[in-house]
């Protein structure tokens, strides 16, 4: 990895590129354990699996790129924003194990269904965003 020697890198942007990532890398699951903070927005990425991130990031930003889904299951993970990508629903394991989120911004996407469990876990959140995407109907058990 080009970046794990930086040892004290805490923060890495490598917005406004052309990234791709294949669906069983781990392009970013080996970078140094100090990185709390990985900025992935406008790129190409199209789908992305737990596996594919270190576990004690505390905030990623994968908005404007071409993602339909995603499963992130980052228990340490803080803030995370997707916005204005593709997703159309939001599934119980979309942002599984997600306890200490904080900050949830998914808005500007195609989010058309929510299963009902989706966000059950998520009891320190105090920022959520689905502004701009294509729900039709709501339940109260779902927040």
């Amino acid at each position: 990895n080009a970046f794990s020697d930086l040892v004290n890198l805490e923060k890495l942007n490598l917005g406004n590129n052309f990234l791709q990532i294949d669906k069983n890398s781990q392009m970013f699951s080996s970078l140094n354990p100090n990185l709390i903070n990985l900025i992935l927005n406008d790129n190409l990425f199209e789908q992305l699996e737990p596996y594919n991130f270190k576990s004690v990031l505390f905030e990623i930003n994968l908005s404007k790129n071409r993602l339909k889904k995603i499963k992130i299951n980052m228990n340490k993970l803080e803030r995370l924003f997707v916005n204005f990508n593709y997703l159309t629903s939001i599934d119980d394991l979309t942002f599984q194990n997600m306890n200490n989120l904080k900050r949830l911004s998914i808005s500007n996407n195609r989010i058309e269904a929510i299963s009902l469990k989706a966000f059950e876990k998520m009891i320190n959140l105090n920022y959520f965003s689905l502004s701009s995407n294509s729900l039709k109907t709501l339940s109260s058990k779902q927040f």
